[in-house]
């Protein structure tokens, strides 16, 4: 995923670059790749800065990720979802905060 994204971004911002003119369809392409790219980039910044403390501690943001998501995760577990399920589950919520904390 990070050299996807990565690679969309700057392939079209070459790709935008070196247009003799420029194409709006390309520039608001761009504007939502930046996006994306600058978003992720912000994600893999923070996820390399977290400690195993942090999250028995509840250390910010993990409290509040805590508190957003454990009735989820008990109803998951009710409804007899795997542990790969709710590990998934939990991957994309994590991912989804901190993508939208970058913008």
């Amino acid at each position: 995923m990070n050299d996807e994204v990565e690679k969309e971004y700057f392939a079209l911002q070459a790709k935008v670059n070196s247009a003799k003119t420029k194409d709006n369809k390309d520039l608001a392409e761009l504007e939502v790749k930046e996006r994306r790219y600058r978003a992720h980039t912000y994600m893999m910044e923070q996820l390399q800065t977290i400690h195993f403390d942090d999250i028995l501690n509840d250390n910010p943001p993990f409290e509040i990720f805590k508190d957003n998501h454990i009735s989820k995760v008990f109803a998951m577990l009710e409804d007899g979802k795997s542990r790969e399920e709710i590990q998934t589950y939990l991957e994309i919520q994590f991912a989804d905060m901190y993508h939208k904390k970058a913008l």
